[in-house]
């Protein structure tokens, strides 16, 4: 696999929160002290395009209730304890892996230690989709607005435009998980980020949020 290649798929782990993995020549996979749900994950690179392998007793025997979140399902492999997501683009690589994390750690059960430094904030996060928790934890320590949390945006008509994991409709602001769901909320006139761009771009964030 090519550096620039590798590079891709070392940072959709690294912006799904899993910033220890392994790197090899075709394939990226995280290391054991992260696994999201018991799960191992890994990236390969084939021709020209990415495959995403999840290996994992209870994401195998949860698959609908992982699927439910995630608009590229996960598939079992025949004869394989083994489910995978492909083909993937560089494009929709980042997306996809962050809303396959995010799904894993849903169907684990916060610690009550954990959600107890959330003080306030802890029914957000007890709703929130997991791949959002560092998100909500800037808004809680900066004093942001409080958001809202699996919020659905109006098409104008009446319908379901899209579903974004946080909302500030009074801004039009949002953080979506799915690059879908971001695109589609974007042309409803939203402005929409990734967790990442979220918490790396705190300065324009807090100009828009602040909660003084």
């Amino acid at each position: 696999m090519a550096k620039v290649d590798m590079a891709i798929a070392e940072q959709a782990f690294v912006d799904a929160g899993l910033s220890l993995f392994t790197s090899g020549r075709d394939q990226v996979r995280i290391a054991k002290e992260v696994k999201p749900a018991g799960c191992s994950m890994a990236i390969q690179h084939k021709d020209g395009s990415y495959e995403l392998y999840v290996r994992g007793k209870v994401a195998i025997e949860q698959l609908d209730l992982v699927n439910d979140s995630l608009s590229r399902p996960l598939i079992k492999l025949t004869g394989k304890p083994v489910l995978a997501c492909r083909p993937i683009s560089a494009y929709e690589l980042g997306s996809v892996v962050a809303e396959v994390v995010g799904a894993l750690k849903s169907i684990e059960q916060p610690s009550s230690d954990y959600l107890e430094d959330f003080g306030r904030w802890k029914e957000l996060v007890e709703y929130a989709n997991p791949a959002v928790y560092g998100a909500i934890n800037l808004c809680r320590t900066m004093n942001l607005k409080t958001p809202e949390v699996n919020y659905y945006i109006d098409d104008g008509f009446g319908g379901i435009a899209a579903k974004v994991e946080l909302a500030w409709p009074h801004e039009k602001f949002a953080v979506a998980i799915s690059m879908e769901s971001a695109l589609v909320a974007q042309k409803s006139g939203w402005e929409v980020v990734t967790v990442s761009e979220f918490v790396d771009g705190y300065g324009h964030v807090k100009q828009k949020l602040c909660d003084l």
